[in-house]
């Protein structure tokens, strides 16, 4: 065999294509590692899938914002247009009277035998071109209330009853209850431009009144903060004359439809407490106004709910989860029990409370 040629280092080195600058060496490492994660100019399917839940999301704000001022600002301003239209119309019935009256006595007695008959042939069809109006105007009104009646009639977060064979697992960790008031009208409560609104699931008008929130009466109402509305989802309660605020989807303008149960309990809460003269009544505030309490959905705290220290007789319990956002129509994250039925979750509780009570016991036998 021959022998291996001797091999010079430093010709090794030169014929190789190498760089041994350091900065390019980083610059390479880099680009690597960019190559793992390319920006496809909005192009990959990702980057789609975010676009739009993005748009998905402004678009439902938007939604909510406009059906808040819908409900709160614009039928304010078509109430008030329906008044001046009733205004004028008890103008012009008040000129009609005053021309039958010169029509009975009149000042030339020979021209008004000479033109009885034709004045009473243009007094017949005026009546009747008056009436068509009033006839126009009526239908016209009606239309106008049924469609701000229309607004209000899916705009509430309404409970699914509880299941006799599935009570959340979750329920001492995740969910809040809350006392209804026996014969209570579920209703939202509307404050804007110095007026207060209450409507009924049907949207029709329960009360209209002066109230101590914000541009809930004259007093209140800023012309320099028109958007400063409240919209305050209520239980009325007649005997006591004491609107129950049982959540909240608008304070000042600000929306709280994406907020949770326990934000928005905590808002109402605070914010009923900043507002003077609430719970009294009073020339500003026809009605009381007072936050409905939140009890831990365990024995104590059911019993509590369902105790004297609640000031009225209870027709029921709400159950809100904590993370249950205001959303509109029935939902299983708001459940429903009726009075008849709390008995049968006492035992229920009472025997969870019992296991989890006995289980120690059990594993260290």
């Amino acid at each position: 065999m021959e022998p291996t040629a001797d091999i010079d280092p430093s010709a090794l080195l030169a014929s190789l294509s190498f760089s041994a600058d350091p900065s390019q060496s980083r610059l390479t490492a880099s680009e690597k590692r960019q190559d793992q994660f390319k920006r496809t100019a909005g192009d990959g399917d990702q980057t789609k899938r975010r676009e739009r839940l993005l748009s998905r999301q402004r678009e439902s704000r938007r939604d909510l914002t406009s059906l808040a001022r819908s409900l709160a600002l614009e039928t304010a301003i078509e109430e008030e247009r329906g008044g001046e239209e009733a205004a004028e119309e008890a103008e012009a019935s008040s000129g009609k009277e005053k021309r039958k009256r010169e029509d009975v006595e009149p000042k030339d007695r020979s021209y008004a035998q000479d033109g009885q008959s034709i004045r009473k042939a243009h007094r017949v069809d005026e009546e009747f071109v008056q009436e068509l109006k009033a006839e126009k105007k009526a239908f016209k009104k009606e239309r106008t209330e049924e469609k701000i009646r229309a607004r209000y009639r899916d705009t509430f977060m309404l409970p699914e009853e509880m299941a006799r064979d599935e009570l959340p697992l979750d329920l001492a960790e995740s969910w809040v209850c809350v006392p209804v008031p026996l014969g209570g009208k579920r209703c939202l409560v509307i404050s804007a431009k110095g007026q207060t609104t209450s409507r009924m699931r049907n949207g029709a008008v329960l009360h209209r009144f002066s109230s101590g929130l914000p541009s809930g009466n004259t007093a209140k109402f800023s012309i320099n903060n028109p958007n400063h509305y409240c919209i305050l989802d209520c239980v009325f309660h007649e005997s006591s004359l004491t609107y129950y605020v049982l959540d909240i989807q608008c304070w000042r303008g600000n929306l709280y439809y994406d907020c949770d149960t326990s934000f928005r309990n905590y808002w109402v809460h605070t914010k009923l407490g900043e507002q003077d003269g609430l719970g009294t009544i009073s020339r500003h505030n026809e009605f009381r106004f007072a936050p409905l309490s939140q009890f831990d959905p365990s024995v104590s705290g059911v019993q509590a709910a369902m105790g004297n220290d609640v000031p009225f007789d209870k027709e029921g319990l709400l159950f809100y989860h904590k993370e249950a956002v205001y959303t509109f129509g029935a939902t299983p994250l708001v459940l429903y029990l009726a009075r008849d039925r709390v008995a049968a979750l006492l035992a229920a509780l009472n025997a969870d409370e019992a296991k989890m009570t006995l289980a120690p016991e059990e594993e260290a036998a």
